[in-house]
């Protein structure tokens, strides 16, 4: 059974029609980038807006440890930088 699979994949499909409308290649990869980590942020059960919000407070902030600042260890990161 491939449902979940087939169900995070639907939004990305439909966003081929869009592909074309990106301008250039960087534009189509920033725009895959942004799908990758909006649906990790989903499938870990994550407020996507708290987790972009906290990312780049750490960021910000000079936090440069990337490797703990993924979504099922965020507030871990957030507490270390």
């Amino acid at each position: 059974n491939n449902n979940l699979a087939e169900r995070t994949i639907r939004k990305l499909t439909t966003q081929r029609n869009n592909s074309l409308h990106y301008g250039s290649d960087a534009g189509a990869e920033m725009a895959t980038t942004y799908h990758s980590v909006i649906g990790t942020v989903k499938l870990h059960g994550s407020s996507i807006w708290n987790f972009i919000g906290t990312f780049f407070k750490n960021i910000f902030n000079g936090c440069r440890d990337y490797v703990n600042m993924v979504p099922d260890k965020i507030t871990w990161a957030a507490s270390q930088c």
